[in-house]
């Protein structure tokens, strides 16, 4: 009797729990089919702002009218002959139909387009001038800070995909494509409109590239704190216009948005942190920001000199292990780094093997840094008795071997 009560008792819990937990089992609503999130019809009309780029030398831009008057031929005769491909020299020149010679260099797009416009209204009524720049100058921007080569470097203006792949043909696709716009361009119809798409596939530099470039940065980098400064366009007050960049929120897939891309004349700082941050590095080489190994010197009583190829967080005593390691008889080790600002390193201690990583006797290791283990006064006295009797143990070889001589006879 009492089983069954047990039982029954056990098939009412059962019966609650169930009551109780049905919403658990119950299937969410999926949020796909509910079209919460539907992006409205002003999502494809989010065109990157190119209100920032500052034409200058080496720019390739297409000029075309569009939206022709067709109630006077010669109108659109004089329109059709304003379509072209444009280059800026050197000087800041560029040389456009009617207009003969003009200086572009300094303008943003939107800034010359308003010019343009202005100055063909001699030949057009209302004209509506489009500019699209079909090759890119070279970006050159001052990086300085914490990266292993500061200084000025110099960009490509932009890729196209190919040219991310296969860098041999990067050129010869770039003069293909331009003859192509040039081609269309000429044609009787004012199509070339259609050109565009052959330029948009672009990628641009960013700040990754440029610290690539710069041989990546040093353990002591603040990838949280970098400061861009950039020329600001003339419509928006002229000077310099800064932002501060978080680009470990890049690095660690959070916030793609912070590796902007880079303007011909930025300038790129990076911050020190006291303290070395080994978790950047990793995550800097991980993303191949920083190189994963560099090359050290490593000579004196070591088992084999020479240049030594180590991991980029590696330190001291790691790169004497790969040189085969130190001998007994050994001195005091010199330690010679060239700094990033012209200064020379010099340390000189006893190797040690149970020092910290990064401390001073066991430093964290940058491209180039040399690195020879001395000799002990052992060394140095076996090498001053052995150069002192050189002389002597010459005269003594010679007495014996006239004694040799003696006994024979």
């Amino acid at each position: 009797m009492n089983q069954f009560k047990y039982r029954v008792l056990a098939f009412q819990l059962l019966l609650l729990g169930q009551l109780l937990l049905v919403d658990l089992y119950k299937p969410k609503a999926n949020l796909a089919a509910q079209n919460i999130n539907q992006p409205s019809s002003d999502y494809i009309k989010r065109i990157p702002d190119n209100s920032f780029y500052v034409l200058g030398p080496g720019d390739i831009i297409s000029i075309e009218v569009v939206d022709l008057p067709t109630q006077a031929k010669e109108l659109s005769e004089d329109a059709r002959a304003l379509n072209t491909v444009f280059t800026i020299d050197r000087e800041g020149i560029a040389n456009l139909p009617r207009l003969k010679r003009i200086y572009a260099s300094g303008l943003t797009i939107g800034e010359l387009t308003n010019i343009l416009n202005k100055e063909y209204s001699v030949y057009v009524n209302d004209p509506n001038v489009m500019l699209t720049v079909v090759q890119y100058k070279p970006v050159k921007v001052y990086i300085d800070g914490e990266v292993e080569e500061p200084g000025l470097h110099v960009l490509r203006g932009a890729f196209r995909p190919s040219e991310l792949l296969s860098e041999d043909n990067a050129e010869g696709g770039i003069d293909k494509e331009i003859l192509e716009i040039k081609k269309r361009l000429n044609k009787s119809t004012l199509t070339s409109r259609r050109t565009v798409s052959l330029t948009n596939s672009k990628y641009f530099p960013t700040i990754i590239d440029a610290i690539r470039v710069s041989g990546g940065v040093t353990l002591n980098a603040d990838l949280s704190d970098i400061r861009v400064t950039r020329v600001n366009s003339i419509s928006n007050g002229g000077g310099r216009i800064k932002t501060n960049i978080n680009l470990l929120d890049t690095l660690n897939l959070r916030d793609s948005s912070q590796n902007i891309r880079l303007l011909d004349g930025d300038t790129i700082f990076i911050s020190r942190s006291e303290k070395p941050l080994i978790s950047q590095i990793s995550k800097a080489i991980a993303s191949n920001l920083n190189p994963k190994f560099i090359d050290v010197y490593v000579g004196g009583r070591v088992e084999k000199s020479g240049p030594v190829t180590v991991n980029k967080s590696a330190v001291l005593t790691e790169a004497i292990d790969m040189s085969g390691g130190a001998k007994i008889l050994r001195g005091p080790v010199r330690f010679l780094r060239y700094n990033s600002d012209g200064t020379i390193d010099r340390r000189e201690f006893t190797l040690s093997r149970f020092a910290a990583r990064g401390s001073y006797r066991n430093p964290y290791l940058r491209n180039g840094d040399v690195i020879y283990v001395g000799k002990s006064i052992l060394n140095v006295a076996t090498e001053v008795i052995s150069e002192v009797t050189a002389p002597f143990k010459g005269a003594y070889d010679a007495f014996i071997f006239y004694k040799l001589i003696q006994i024979d006879q």
